[in-house]
C-alpha cells in the first residue's frame, strides 16, 4: 500500500470522526454561452445556522415622490427612492435575532441579486449604530 493511500484514508477518517456544521453559502452563475440551453442559470443556497424563517413576497412596481426614502430594517440605512421602482420577487431569510441574513431579489427586467449571509455585517449591540446607522 502506498503512503499516499494511507494518508488519504487517515484524512477521510478524521473528517468522519469530527464532523463540522457547514457554513458554505454559495452562488453559481452559468452564462448563456456556457449553458446547453443558451440561457443564464443562477443557483444560490444559504447554509446559515440556527432556526430561520424564510419569507417570500411579490413587490409591485411603485411610484415615489421626491425625497421619499425607505428603511429596510430598524437602525439601518435610509435608502432614497427613484421616481419609479420595478416590481420584484423578494426572498428573505431572517434569523432568531430578527436580522436579515440573506436576501434575493429578481426584478421584472430579469436582474437577479442574491447575497451570501450578510449576518456579520451588522450587530444590534454596536453602540456606533445610531440614528439610522
Amino acid at each position: 500500500m502506498s503512503l499516499f493511500f494511507v494518508l488519504l484514508c487517515a484524512v477521510c477518517i478524521l473528517f468522519l470522526l469530527f464532523p463540522r456544521a457547514s457554513r458554505a453559502c454559495t452562488s453559481v452563475v452559468v452564462g448563456r454561452n456556457a449553458s446547453s440551453t443558451g440561457r443564464v442559470i443562477v443557483g444560490h443556497n444559504e447554509d446559515d445556522p440556527g432556526r430561520l424563517i424564510v419569507r417570500h413576497a411579490l413587490v409591485p412596481s411603485r411610484r415615489w415622490d421626491d425625497g421619499d426614502v425607505i428603511t429596510a430594517e430598524e437602525r439601518s440605512a435610509r435608502i432614497p427612492q427613484p421616481p419609479r421602482t420595478l416590481a420584484f420577487f423578494w426572498t428573505q431569510v431572517r434569523g432568531e435575532r430578527g436580522l436579515s441574513n440573506a436576501d434575493g431579489f429578481y426584478n421584472e427586467r430579469g436582474v437577479l441579486v442574491v447575497s451570501d449571509s450578510c449576518l456579520s455585517s451588522r450587530l444590534d449591540d454596536e453602540p456606533d449604530l445610531v440614528a439610522g446607522g
